[in-house]
Formats: structure tokens, sequence, C-alpha cells
């Protein structure tokens, strides 16, 4: 892991996260971002950054403790994939819940498009 060409906020963000190794040293996202100087919103968009375009083993923990940490054994990394799989889920039941529930409304957001497209 280098910490080359990271960002002001995802060093910062890093340096606390780094802190808490392993699961049982989780650290909340209120306390990343005070600690930290950013907003949560921040917080969560360097965290996704720092996983995503740096290969950085930072997992969350939905359960007490709750929070952020570097994952440090297999079973935390099992866990923290486990948890993704289980939002990725969620959030596609709402996906087609929504889509159910629309499809009046993109059948007639179609019609209009192709009656656009067609003069």
């Amino acid at each position: 892991m280098t910490i080359s060409g990271l960002t002001p906020d995802e060093l910062a963000v890093w340096i606390v996260v780094n802190r808490h190794r392993g699961r049982r040293q989780a650290i909340g996202l209120d306390a990343v971002a005070a600690t930290a100087g950013l907003t949560e919103r921040v917080v969560q968009i360097a965290v996704a950054h720092l996983i995503e375009e740096y290969g950085m083993p930072i997992g969350s923990a939905v359960k007490k403790p709750m929070g952020y940490f570097l994952i440090e054994t297999e079973e935390e990394l099992a866990e923290a994939v486990t948890q993704l799989v289980h939002r990725v889920r969620a959030l596609v039941r709402r996906i087609a819940a929504l889509k159910k529930s629309t499809g009046p409304l993109v059948l007639q957001q179609l019609e209009i498009e192709w009656e656009q497209g067609a003069a």
C-alpha cells in the first residue's frame, strides 16, 4: 500500500482508520469525521476511494463495535465482504420495487422520448 497521491482528505481519513486495526477497534463514522476534521459524507467518499482506487483494506462493521477498521484477518475480510453483499442485495430489491411501482411512469417517459425522436 502506498499513500502517495492521496488527496488531503483521503490522507486524513487513512491516518485515522489506520490507527484502528482489527474489527474490535472499529471507529464510528462520526468519530472519523470529527478526528479528521471532515464531514461524514466526505469521509464516506474518501473511504470508498481508498478501497477502490488504492486497495486499502478498510472494512466497515454494522454491529457493535460499529464503524471502520483496518482488516487484519481472513475472518474480518469475510465479514466485511458479507456485509457488502447484504447491502447490494437490499439495493437490488429496492431498485426492483421502484421499477415495479414506477413502471407506468417509465413507459410514459419512453413514449414521450419516442415521439420526440420521431418528430
